[in-house]
């Protein structure tokens, strides 16, 4: 009965504080500000210092530590060893100098005030972090993480999320626990060591279990090995005395290198999404308004120096690897707030005596406060972002591409086609095999779940023309055309369906066109029996329109286009392919082309006559027509409608061919 009493006002508890990330989400959200000041906002008025309405703030921090895991885990994911080399000047240099300078000015800054060497350096150390979630997660919202100044940022937070195993192994040094420097320094190159014999068991044994369970094709499967994965090795670092966040940090990065990243990342997503705001109601938990109501002067300076500080320094370390001022600035105030890991870093000092209650409460009100002034820093640098040269994209960003998610047999038509016509294209696909092989031929594909966000946005479809999708799974379909709909309003969406009874919840998804497998079956069939018995497109047309009209009442299904002649239209826009059959007591009936001057008058050239089981291919002036022909022209829409009541008899109201190119 106990335990289910706990277990009740734990729940009960739960439901509260997500209800409550909803109304400040949804708040915040009508008032145009981002939902992570909400959520600091929501955190600090309800936490302990507040009206204390949360009685387990013990859960509530141990829930936000598996959202900083689950956070840090699908950064790290964004990363890879060659994402790492091609980033190495950003990261290493730009990451580098704002590293050791904050470093260096933080404890400059507090050891004039007395403190000593060694707790002046370990606040430096927390002064130096700034906040990879709150960063990523605005960058990401606003669809801004391939841009120079998001870049930037990133590369800084990678550094500084790498720098955080150095900075925790030297901590016994800097707390002077008497054991003396050198057993420091031993312990501190022992648990790297360690740290570095992980990470190499871990690059080879979970990418070769994620191949092994990508074979079953089972989602479930896939989740319960990405998360077994994340966890072990969390749970690894923690043995060795690090922290588990740190963990799933080089989790990520392992399965970063990985072919199974981008659907990694899709399925941890909602798990991230939903925890992101229980951290960051707890990290306002930790807001106490009377530290700040007692030194109100000291907590304002320190505000002051930490954001414009860091703004500046990061600013002048990426102006250092020769990007534009603006793109410095702007990448500057985006990292100028306290980091998560630098409360990670502060657990572990206060436990090694590195931090003072005094410098505890103050820092912990400035990073909250620096967090919250996160978005208005974001709006700033855009300001500044917009009168540089920032705006324009990237120049290996690719734009105005087709996205194929499918690659079945009807994907890779589509594939075919597209590369002959030199059209730009992106390809999604959950076989891992099918992945593996056409990625060594230099297709460009990818494996993940196109329903999900993060993987759309991989293959950058906001910036694409069209989507096709071409897989046979009517749930899958519905659910990829409305995440892309969603994430890109103005995409035109082709979509295939098995049947007609898919079509409508197609058509509400936000499909634009859509092609059931069903109707064009029957169409080719009556098409080609027809045709079979000579009779000519309009006719064929005529018989295929009326079974379409069935279907029609169905407004997006797509019509379809000619056959191969079809190919013409795509090499010279506007021409069309049409037949037509000569009438008794036409014009032409009975008579040499030459008489009858049809290219001259009309624009029409006549390229072949089928006359019962004879096909004349060379016509020349001298070609006399017969009732009952059936000739094929070549012009443009004008031609062939001037054209058409040549081949009609006396009193033939029909109208003009519709089948062409």
């Amino acid at each position: 009965m106990i335990a289910s009493a706990e277990l009740h006002e734990t729940l009960l508890e739960l439901a509260f504080l997500f209800g409550l990330c909803i109304a400040v989400a949804m708040l915040f959200l009508r008032l145009k500000m981002p939902p992570v000041v909400g959520y600091l906002a929501a955190g600090a008025l309800v936490g302990p210092n507040g009206l204390g309405l949360v009685p387990q703030v013990g859960l509530v921090e141990q829930l936000a530590e598996i959202g900083v895991i689950v956070l840090l885990f699908t950064v790290g994911l964004e990363l890879s060893l060659a994402q790492l080399a091609r980033m190495r000047a950003s990261v290493f240099l730009g990451g580098g100098i704002q590293l050791a300078a904050t470093i260096a000015l933080g404890a400059l800054t507090t050891a004039t005030t007395g403190m000593p060497f060694g707790q002046a350096v370990f606040l430096g150390y927390m002064l130096a972090l700034s906040s990879t979630a709150a960063i990523t997660k605005l960058l990401s919202d606003r669809g801004e993480l391939g841009r120079p100044a998001g870049r930037m940022a990133v590369a800084i937070c990678i550094a500084q999320d790498l720098a955080v195993v150095p900075m925790i192994l030297s901590l016994p040094l800097l707390s002077g626990d008497g054991s003396g420097p050198l057993a420091a320094l031993g312990q501190m190159s022992a648990s790297l060591g360690l740290f570095a014999a992980l990470a190499a068991l871990s690059w080879l044994v979970v990418p070769r279990l994620l191949d092994l369970v990508a074979r079953t094709r089972s989602r479930e499967l896939f989740l319960l090995a990405v998360l077994v994965s994340c966890l072990s090795i969390s749970l690894a670092t923690s043995v060795l005395g690090l922290s588990l966040a740190l963990g799933a940090f080089l989790a990520g990065v392992v399965l970063g290198g990985s072919d199974h990243h981008h659907q990694a990342v899709a399925e941890v997503e909602p798990f991230r999404d939903a925890l992101a705001s229980l951290f960051f109601v707890s990290i306002g938990m930790l807001f106490d308004a009377r530290a700040f109501l007692d030194e109100p002067l000291v907590v304002g300076l320190a505000l002051l120096a930490v954001v414009a500080g860091k703004a500046g320094i990061a600013a002048l370390a990426v102006r250092m690897t020769k990007a534009p001022w603006w793109t410095a600035g702007r990448a500057g105030l985006m990292v100028a707030q306290v980091g998560e890991f630098s409360f990670v870093i502060a657990q572990i000092g206060d436990d090694q005596g590195l931090l003072t209650e005094r410098a505890s409460r103050i820092f912990l009100v400035v990073a909250v406060l620096s967090i919250a002034l996160t978005p208005l820093l974001f709006a700033l640098g855009k300001r500044i972002g917009r009168t540089g040269a920032e705006v324009r994209r990237f120049g290996d960003e690719l734009t105005d591409h087709v996205v194929l998610v499918g690659y079945g047999p009807i994907g890779q038509g589509l594939v075919r086609s597209l590369q002959t016509l030199g059209i730009p294209f992106r390809v999604l696909e959950l076989n891992a095999e099918t992945v593996q092989k056409e990625r060594l031929k230099g297709l460009p594909i990818i494996r993940g779940d196109a329903g999900r966000r993060s993987v759309l946005e991989a293959v950058g479809l906001p910036r694409a023309r069209m989507l096709v999708v071409a897989t046979n799974d009517p749930t899958a379909n519905r659910k990829v055309v409305e995440a892309a709909r969603h994430l890109a309003p103005k995409i035109h969406i082709l979509s295939r369906a098995s049947y007609l009874a898919e079509v409508p919840s197609l058509e509400h998804a936000g499909a634009d066109e859509i092609v059931p497998q069903e109707l064009e079956t029957g169409v080719e069939i009556v098409a080609r029996t027809l045709r079979h018995f000579l009779l000519p497109d309009s006719e064929v047309e005529a018989h295929v329109q009326e079974l379409r009209s069935a279907a029609y009442a169905i407004r997006k299904v797509a019509p379809r286009q000619g056959g191969t002649t079809a190919r013409l239209s795509q090499y010279v826009p506007g021409l069309r392919v049409s037949a037509f059959r000569v009438e008794h007591g036409s014009r032409l009936a009975g008579h040499p082309l030459g008489e009858a001057e049809v290219r001259r008058t009309t624009g029409l050239s006549i390229v072949s006559v089928r006359r019962g089981e004879e096909t004349i291919v060379n016509v020349g002036p001298d070609t006399v027509l017969e009732a009952g022909d059936v000739i094929v022209g070549i012009g443009g829409e004008d031609a062939v409608q001037s054209a058409a009541h040549l081949f009609r008899g006396p009193g033939d109201g029909l109208p003009g061919p519709v089948v062409g190119a």
